[in-house]
């Protein structure tokens, strides 16, 4: 594309900034996209940060020329080179902070990106869009580094596809669509770069564990957002003499949750989409004619929390009880509901961890170090957060991938998977700059 590493870092710096002077407006449309503020409000002081220098330039190390002597006296060089053009479908339920995300790594890694919005709520993609590509002209890059095309998405993801221009995709969805558009882009030879689904487990476990703090923090990485996320509590394992109190804890956390309007400062829960909404209707019928109880919430209601069956939204549910042949404990739920098992030991917890196709991210709260590292080891995910909210993020940390059905690969930064190594040997008596 021309433009230097060093180029991009200061063309994405200033773009954030332009970002940031525009806080009102995008905040806005989110809210009207759905999204509440608090949720917002979240999203905006956590994925901020992916739009520092200081973010741009750590990831810049992983594009960055390496040099190693050669065994016959000469040197061996490493870089990554660009896809060329790079295609990004952001998707419905995040598509702020994955917009920013996307972007800021393909434009990183050198790439001419196209963004796909989701077709319901495309309007803050659109706008990320516009102002990277006006602060891009302002600073002598190309505006055409950056375009959004909207459209159906399954059009759209045939054409590009097919086109022998595109070198690499971006998407985020469920796992079995991903896996076959991820055997399509092998034979199309593209890079595919998919963010799939999860049924992300939690363990507590230990007798001095802080209680009312893991209470809180799942609570947070279960239903923010109604739970429509990939990456989110959605196992809760505990050991058994905590799980009565653990539950209290959450239970009463939950209850606390609002559900209404986005426009709302107290509202935390959105709508839930339609699929997902009528999915977990099947998977709690599931549930309860296999013993499950719920301890909280159970139904649709309305904007204001009243039971409606015909309601949009759902009060955030805890369901005990929950066995290994339930649905909930098998599949991916996309909604504020969570099954909570006990377990007798970390072996046990480790072992039911495990039993699940998908394996996104896992997130553990003990006082116990040797348990904390059994968990981090023996868990198949690609991520695990220890003491922490399960949705926390950091531009130091890698933020794409999981394991199985959840990305196969493991824990990725989005600027390498959007790039390709290119390795070089040159002789001892070559001159080489």
């Amino acid at each position: 594309m021309g433009a230097t590493l060093d180029d991009r870092v200061d063309a994405l710096y200033n773009a954030g900034l332009a970002v940031k002077d525009r806080f009102k407006e995008v905040r806005d449309i989110s809210v009207k996209e759905g999204v509440p503020i608090k949720t917002f409000e979240w999203t905006w002081s956590m994925f901020t940060e992916y739009l520092e220098r200081e973010t741009f330039e750590i990831w810049g190390e992983h594009l960055d020329l390496v040099a190693d002597p050669g065994r016959d006296g000469g040197r061996n060089y490493r870089f990554r080179e660009p896809y060329g053009i790079a295609c990004l479908f952001t998707p419905y339920n995040s598509p702020l902070a994955l917009g920013i995300l996307s972007i800021t790594s393909s434009i990183l890694a050198g790439n001419a990106t196209i963004l796909k919005p989701p077709s319901k709520v495309p309007l803050s993609t659109i706008l990320l869009t516009q102002v990277f590509s006006e602060t891009f002209t302002e600073h002598g890059l190309p505006r055409a580094m950056i375009q959004a095309l909207t459209g159906g998405g399954k059009k759209m993801m045939r054409r590009f596809m097919s086109d022998p221009a595109v070198g690499a995709i971006v998407w985020y969805g469920d796992s079995d669509t991903g896996i076959n558009l991820w055997s399509q882009a092998v034979t199309n030879r593209i890079q595919m770069a998919p963010e799939l689904a999860g049924s992300d487990p939690c363990l507590v476990w230990g007798r001095d564990v802080d209680l009312e703090f893991a209470a809180k923090m799942i609570v947070k990485g279960r239903y923010l957002g109604s739970g429509q996320a990939c990456m989110a509590v959605k196992r809760l394992l505990v050991q058994e003499e905590l799980h009565d109190e653990l539950v209290r804890l959450i239970v009463e956390e939950a209850e606390r949750l609002k559900v209404g309007r986005p426009s709302d400062k107290e509202v935390s829960l959105p709508p839930v989409g339609l699929t997902a909404l009528y999915l977990l209707i099947d998977q709690l019928k599931d549930a309860l004619s296999k013993g499950a109880k719920v301890e909280t919430g159970g139904y649709r209601c309305d904007y204001l929390g009243e039971r409606d069956p015909a309601g949009l939204f759902f009060k955030p549910t805890v369901l005990t009880n929950a066995s290994l042949d339930m649905r909930v404990m098998q599949e991916e739920v996309f909604a504020p509901a969570l099954p909570v098992r006990g377990v007798r030991s970390v072996d046990e917890a480790i072992e039911i961890a495990n039993m699940s196709r998908f394996g996104l991210r896992s997130s553990i709260f003990t006082d116990d170090a040797d348990v904390r590292m059994r968990w981090i080891k023996g868990v198949e995910a690609g991520g695990v957060t220890v003491g922490q909210d399960h949705l926390y993020f950091d531009p130091h940390m890698p933020h794409l991938g999981g394991y199985k059905d959840s990305g196969i690969i493991g824990g990725k930064y989005f600027p390498e998977m959007l790039t390709r190594m290119k390795y070089v040997h040159v002789g001892p008596d070559v001159e080489f700059e």
